[in-house]
């Protein structure tokens, strides 16, 4: 499982911040029991979870962390995430016709590993970029107290 949490996350990472990053756990035995530490690997050198790697990273560490663990569990349970506003500690987003790349390389990388692991994600966002990345999208308003949903994007059935 070791070799799996590794390459998941480290993909999850290599695809949002590029191939300088990925995910280590060193295991050792203290006290007669065995212990892990994570390690973000950026340019070959070993950082922390601790240190200071950015809010975005860490971000993308743990969901795909939290990914990889729900794909090991026996039984499953359902293949379903609801997630709200993930990414927000990625770059910001300029302006309505700017997209931050690391947002839409997020949006990219939830969508790969909701292929890889077969499961489905429901998230909410502003981030126009990974909306773009989503099979389908609904625009949501709240007009006197009522909710309206409009469907804005789909890839088809």
């Amino acid at each position: 499982a070791t070799g799996y949490l590794e390459d998941v996350v480290s993909l999850a990472l290599s695809s949002v911040f590029g191939p300088g990053y990925s995910f280590k756990i060193d295991y050792e035995v203290k006290r007669n029991q065995s212990e892990a530490t994570p390690w973000i690997v950026i340019d070959g050198e070993k950082n922390s979870p601790r240190d200071e790697v950015g809010g975005g990273v860490l971000d993308v560490a743990s969901l795909a962390m939290r990914l990889a663990l729900w794909s090991l569990m026996e039984p499953r349970p359902a293949p379903v995430f609801v997630l709200d506003e993930p990414g927000r500690f990625l770059g910001e987003e300029e302006s309505d016709e700017e997209w931050t790349p690391d947002q839409a390389a997020f949006g990219r990388m939830l969508k790969e590993l909701s292929e890889m692991l077969g499961l489905q994600i429901l998230l909410v966002s502003h981030s126009r970029s990974i909306i773009e990345c989503a099979d389908r999208a609904y625009e949501v308003k709240k007009t006197a107290g009522i909710s309206q949903a409009r469907q804005v994007k789909s890839t088809g059935d």
